[in-house]
């Protein structure tokens, strides 16, 4: 190979890198500028189960006070800002987000935040976890931990929040710092493929389409 073909290659190698990183950064920009631009407030929500007492161990008991729990159950609700923005007071529209468990609540168990924020206020109606109007900041969690009696608790939510509410899959509910990262790894994985690899295709079908080379066949001399 010659020298001017290796400097060719190597100004080819050049563009190519050149072209992904350019690529890349537009994607990037456009995308932070949607974020900007277009605020998305976006709370999701899940919860777990977990009952006290199993039918093995029929003798035991819960009691809180003096009041024995006939059928206890934990409820373990996680509300989390996922979106771009914070979701404020006036966001909630003068309305609780109700939670009913179909089981009534005997005792709120624990009740935090994380990043050392305030979480929402709450009040409890029978079975239902009231969380009152406040202001919930971008990536903050907040958990309700209920005592319940009832036999097949499960939940329902309604709400009427100027914000999109989903329900999560699981209480650990992915940091959306991670979506982000694997965003940005796809679309500059998605232009390295494309600068990298649609020369080596093209190329490849090219090869695929010449006829094939006349074999050399010895001619006989002397007959």
């Amino acid at each position: 190979m010659s020298v001017g073909t290796l400097a060719a290659d190597g100004a080819a190698m050049v563009s190519a890198v050149a072209a992904v990183v350019a690529i890349a950064a537009t994607l990037l920009v456009g995308w932070w500028g949607v974020r900007t631009v277009v605020p998305r407030r976006k709370l999701a929500y899940a919860v777990e189960f977990t009952p006290l007492l199993s039918s093995v161990h029929s003798e035991l008991t819960v009691s809180l006070g003096t009041e024995v729990i006939a059928e206890p159950h934990t409820a373990t609700v996680v509300l989390s800002n996922i979106g771009r923005r914070e979701i404020e007071a006036d966001h909630f529209n003068g309305a609780d987000i109700d939670f009913d468990m179909h089981a009534r609540i005997v005792e709120v168990l624990e009740h935090r935040s994380t990043g050392n924020r305030r979480a929402p206020d709450f009040e409890i109606s029978g079975n239902t976890l009231k969380v009152k109007p406040h202001v919930i900041h971008e990536r903050q969690d907040v958990t309700y931990k209920l005592l319940l009696d009832g036999r097949s608790p499960s939940m329902t939510q309604r709400n009427s929040l100027s914000a999109s509410v989903i329900e999560g899959t699981r209480l650990g509910i992915a940091d959306h710092r991670e979506v982000q990262v694997l965003t940005i790894v796809g679309v500059i994985g998605t232009a390295a493929l494309l600068i990298f690899g649609w020369p080596v295709l093209h190329n490849a079908g090219r090869q695929a389409d010449k006829p094939p080379c006349p074999s050399a066949s010895a001619t006989p001399t002397g007959q």
